[in-house]
């Protein structure tokens, strides 16, 4: 398993068709460790759960756009 595989990933996307699209093609590649969220605010508290080492997001959220999560 290479380091990036062992990471974990949070996908933030509030299209369930994009975000399990996503999530399946991580698995693919190797990827294990994949929180999935569909609104900022909901992926601002797995955050703050886990501290995943990588964000995928889309910048048009329900709640809390992209950007403002990202800051």
């Amino acid at each position: 398993m290479t380091e990036l595989a062992a990471q974990t990933f949070l996908l933030v996307e509030n299209d369930n068709r994009i975000r399990k699209a996503l999530a399946a093609l991580l698995r693919e590649m190797g990827h294990t460790e994949i929180l999935q969220a569909r609104t900022g605010t909901e992926a601002w508290s797995l955050f703050k759960q886990f501290q995943p080492d990588l964000i995928v997001s889309s910048w048009d959220l329900p709640e809390m756009n992209g950007l403002v999560l990202l800051k």
